[in-house]
C-alpha cells in the first residue's frame, strides 16, 4: 500500500511539476510530509525531481496524462478548501523560513569595503591568481541587467536580503606571460543568503566576464563568477568556537586512548589481552571519528579567520570562487577555486 501511495505521488508531482508554481509545490510537499512523515525523505526525493521537469511544456505532457486536467482540478479544488489557504493568495507554509532580521542586516552593510583575491585553478595543477579587486557593498537595489544570484535568483528567494549594488573601486589584475593585466569585471551585485536558525548566513557576489581569463592551464571562464564568503553572528559565533574547543579537547583525549590501547596490544603476547586492546582501540577511534573534528567543526572559524563588517556581523576572509550556466534548477555549480576577502579603508583606494 505504502509503496502504490508513493508511486501515485511520483506520477502527481511530476504531472504538476510543468503546469504549477514552485511554491505551489512546495505546499504539496508539505501536504504529502504531513499525511505520509515516514516517508518524508523519499517524498523530498520525489518532490525535487520533478521540479527539473517543470520546463516541459503542457502539450507534451497531454498525450502521456489524458486526466491530467482532471487531476489539477481535483487537487485545486482540495487545496484552496483546505484550512489556512486563500483562495486569492495562497498562504504557503515555507519549507526553509529565513532569518527574520535578513533584510535588515543586508542593508546595513551599505559602504562595507573589501579587497578580494582569488585563486583560481586545481590543488595539483596551474593557478590563476588574481589581486587587487576592492568592492564596496551597496544598500540600494541593484539595477536591471545585474548578473543573476542563487538567492534572489534561484529557488528559495525568500532566504536573500534581496539583490544589491555592488561598485568595484579597483580592476582585479594578474601577471600573464606578457605582463600585468587588469581583468573587468562587469554587473556587479551581492546579497546575503540566511536560513533561519543557521548559524551563519552567505555573503554572495555576482559578476559577468566577458572574456576568458587564463594562466597556463588555469581558466577564469567567461560568464556568472561568484565569491561566496560566510558571515556570522559575533554571538553565536562565540557559541560555537566554544562547543568546537571543548569537542578538540575531547578528541585529544580520544587520540590518546587510541594511542595507548595500541601500545599495549602491541607489548602484551596474551590473545585475550589483544582482543581487549584491540576493541578498546576500535571505540576509540570511533569516538574520535563520531567527534567532528575532521569534518563540520572545520567550518567553525577562529577569530584570526574573520574580521568585522557592520551591524555586529563577523566575514570569513577565506570563501569560494565559482561559476554557473543556466538555471540555478538546474546541475551544480561549478568551483573554480578559493576566494580571500581582507579589510579595505577608504584612504587605500585611489
Amino acid at each position: 500500500l505504502v509503496a502504490s501511495l508513493l508511486l501515485a505521488i511520483k506520477i502527481l508531482t511530476t504531472a504538476l511539476a510543468s503546469l504549477l508554481p514552485p511554491k505551489l509545490l512546495q505546499y504539496l510537499h508539505s501536504f504529502q510530509a504531513i499525511l505520509f512523515p515516514w516517508h518524508k525523505l523519499a517524498i523530498t526525493e520525489l518532490l525535487l525531481s520533478s521540479l527539473s521537469l517543470r520546463q516541459l511544456q503542457i502539450t507534451k505532457m497531454m498525450p502521456r496524462i489524458p486526466q491530467l486536467s482532471t487531476i489539477v482540478g481535483i487537487l485545486t479544488t482540495f487545496l484552496l478548501s483546505s484550512p489556512g489557504v486563500d483562495a486569492f493568495s495562497f498562504a504557503i507554509p515555507q519549507l526553509n523560513p529565513a532569518n527574520p532580521a535578513v533584510k535588515e542586516l543586508s542593508k546595513a552593510q551599505d559602504s562595507v569595503l573589501l579587497n578580494i583575491r582569488l585563486d583560481v585553478g586545481e590543488k595539483e595543477g596551474s593557478h590563476l591568481l588574481l589581486d587587487g579587486l576592492v568592492i564596496e557593498l551597496q544598500k540600494d537595489a541593484a539595477p536591471k541587467g545585474h548578473v543573476s544570484l542563487p538567492g534572489s535568483s534561484g529557488p528559495n528567494p525568500h532566504l536573500s536580503g534581496g539583490a544589491s549594488s555592488l561598485k568595484v573601486l579597483d580592476e582585479a589584475r594578474f601577471v600573464g606571460m606578457s605582463g600585468a593585466k587588469t581583468v573587468d569585471l562587469q554587473d556587479g551585485c551581492w546579497e546575503l543568503v540566511w536560513r533561519e536558525h543557521a548559524p551563519a548566513g552567505t555573503v554572495v557576489c555576482g559578476f559577468d566576464l566577458p572574456e576568458d581569463v587564463n594562466r597556463g592551464d588555469a581558466v577564469l571562464p567567461k560568464g556568472r563568477v561568484y565569491v561566496s564568503l560566510p558571515v556570522w553572528n559575533r554571538a553565536e559565533l562565540t557559541k560555537k568556537q566554544t562547543y568546537k574547543a571543548e569537542k578538540l579537547k575531547e578528541a585529544e583525549q580520544h587520540q590518546i586512548d587510541q594511542d595507548d590501547e595500541i601500545a599495549k596490544m602491541q607489548e602484551t603476547s596474551n590473545p585475550l589481552m589483544k582482543a581487549l586492546h584491540y576493541r578498546n582501540a576500535v571505540a576509540a577511534t570511533e569516538k574520535l571519528s563520531m567527534s567532528g573534528v575532521n569534518t563540520f567543526l572545520t567550518a567553525i572559524p577562529s577569530d584570526d579567520e574573520v574580521m568585522p563588517i557592520n551591524n555586529d556581523l563577523l566575514l570569513c576572509k577565506k570563501g569560494t570562487v565559482w561559476t554557473k550556466t543556466g538555471s540555478f534548477l538546474g546541475k551544480e555549480h561549478l568551483l573554480l577555486g578559493v576566494a580571500s576577502a581582507s579589510p579595505e579603508s577608504l584612504d587605500q583606494t585611489p
